[in-house]
């Protein structure tokens, strides 16, 4: 009930205030007015529903420390030694997008192959 009383007062403040807004301005100007309001309503729209849908989506994927844990034991599956894990799950947690867990190695064999120097 009181959401709908809460709808209804806003509808009527909305319109008064539109035609306040038209009372000033021309017709040119309201025109102008009108499709600016438009695009920031539109613009508002589409962030919610965009909300929504991540909302309705987002218990497709597993817990983000669930994918930090993976991400770790790919890593550690990986590494050589304590400290190339210690370092090396410093900078992936940091940075690595977890959608890219599969490319964990080939990312590590290239932050770890020497590059080469000089002319060729």
């Amino acid at each position: 009930m009181i959401v709908g009383l809460a709808f209804a007062a806003n509808a009527i403040f909305n319109f008064l205030i539109a035609l306040l807004v038209a009372k000033f301005l021309g017709p040119a100007e309201y025109g102008r007015f009108a499709i600016a309001w438009a695009g920031a309503v539109l613009a508002v729209r589409i962030i919610a529903a965009l909300e929504h849908s991540g909302a309705r989506f987002s218990s497709a994927y597993p817990p983000g420390d669930e994918r930090v844990q993976g991400l770790l034991q790919e890593l550690r599956a990986f590494s050589p030694t304590q400290q190339f894990y210690d370092e090396a799950a410093t900078v992936l947690v940091g940075g690595v997008s977890y959608a890219r867990v599969s490319a964990i190695p080939q990312i590590l064999a290239d932050a770890t192959t020497p590059k080469r120097r000089g002319r060729r």
